[in-house]
């Protein structure tokens, strides 16, 4: 029998959702640093000879260890990066860690170490940016971030448990309002730059976008050879579906405007069960989009507006002819939920990001050469 988690955990597990998300919203875990890139080592005169306790590192949580084009970072930000890099790549910070393991060509103490400093200097880009083009906290953004804290007591139970939660994962309320800023103040950059939803990208960029990038849209008529419960239909009726399919397709060939007739014949005879849903055809990434594998190399062979000239057997499904469409920088995405004009604007934003970051410097401290993540987290030898 599987046993049923305590309700203080669902709970915590519940706001837990909500910390990762607002952490996530910025992407800043998404490896900024050019892989190979060397990490800091201490020259002879920043050789510290002090030792770090397992499982502590000795510091308070306001001690300085580094800065980012002389933003100050203190160690509980530092720290809290350091615990979220493990989580991320679904190492738990408490439990047994193989620190001999390497993750994308590093050691794992120097990837974990790597990914918080990035994330670090993320943040800072962030907040230097909007401070250079004077991107503010709406009112409602202050409200929601001051909400955050009544919501987290009422989800947990009490102050106690919300206290308790933060600790458990390297937080305190200073800090997670620092989080909670950043990241409306991110969204709010983005917006500023790119507009609602990206609305300030042009059509020619998104559908720019989408072409360099292997989007694709098609519409198609099918014509099924399994029955409701997925079971192949009989030889005679496989016969005459492909057959009446034929004739769909010559009567398209046939017609002055193919590209109406096509649609006026979708509408009236396809059988394809998300033809309501997508009434303009389905658009989506050809390379990584799990589609049939007939259906997905006729779509990419045919040129916008053109039209199978063969049935098509998609298998377990049915038989099929398709058109293939232009890009519509709005329309909503089969496999991503959004739109071409959203997606470029998102990937041109990461990108400025990024680029901004790396030429952010950071200037340690002595004291950041004597944190070392194997001697904070997992299980540690007495």
């Amino acid at each position: 029998m599987t046993k049923n988690k305590p309700f203080s955990q669902i709970k915590a597990a519940c706001l837990a959702a909500i910390l990762l998300v607002a952490m996530l919203l910025t992407g800043f875990l998404s490896g900024c640093r050019q892989r190979g890139e060397q990490m800091p080592s201490p020259t002879a005169s920043q050789t510290v000879s002090e030792t770090t306790p397992s499982g502590t590192s000795g510091l308070r949580d306001d001690t300085l260890v580094f800065t980012v084009d002389g933003r100050p970072v203190y160690w509980d930000e530092l720290n809290y990066w350091l615990f979220s890099a493990l989580q991320y790549i679904g190492k738990d910070p408490g439990g047994n860690i193989d620190w001999t393991e390497t993750y994308e060509g590093l050691p794992l103490s120097e990837y974990i170490m790597s990914e918080a400093l990035e994330a670090v200097r993320m943040y800072k880009t962030v907040e230097a940016k909007c401070e250079e083009l004077s991107v503010v906290l709406s009112e409602e953004d202050k409200a929601n971030i001051a909400s955050v804290r009544d919501s987290g007591i009422a989800q947990l139970g009490s102050e106690e448990e919300y206290l308790d939660f933060l600790k458990e994962n390297k937080l305190n309320e200073k800090l997670i309002e620092y989080i909670y800023s950043v990241s409306y103040l991110h969204n709010n950059l983005f917006v500023e730059m790119f507009g609602e939803n990206g609305s300030k990208v042009s059509d020619e960029d998104a559908i720019a976008f989408g072409e360099e990038n292997g989007y694709c849209r098609a519409k198609h008529i099918l014509i099924k050879t399994v029955d409701e419960t997925g079971n192949p239909l009989s030889q005679n009726q496989l016969e005459k579906n492909r057959e009446r399919l034929q004739g769909i397709l010559e009567d398209i060939k046939a017609a002055p405007d193919a590209q109406a007739r096509f649609d006026q014949l979708m509408n009236e005879s396809s059988e394809d069960p998300g033809k309501e849903a997508f009434p303009d055809g389905y658009q989506f990434d050809a390379d990584t989009i799990n589609f049939d594998k007939s259906f997905l190399k006729e779509a990419t062979s045919l040129q916008a507006g053109g039209i199978s000239q063969d049935i098509i057997e998609m298998e377990g499904m049915g038989y099929t002819i398709l058109m293939r469409l232009p890009l519509d920088p709005d329309l909503t995405m089969v496999d991503s939920g959004t739109s071409l004009r959203s997606m470029s604007a998102a990937t041109r934003f990461q990108t400025l990001l990024e680029s901004w970051a790396q030429e952010r410097e950071i200037a340690y401290e002595d004291v950041f050469y004597t944190i070392k993540p194997e001697n904070l987290f997992g299980i540690q030898e007495a």
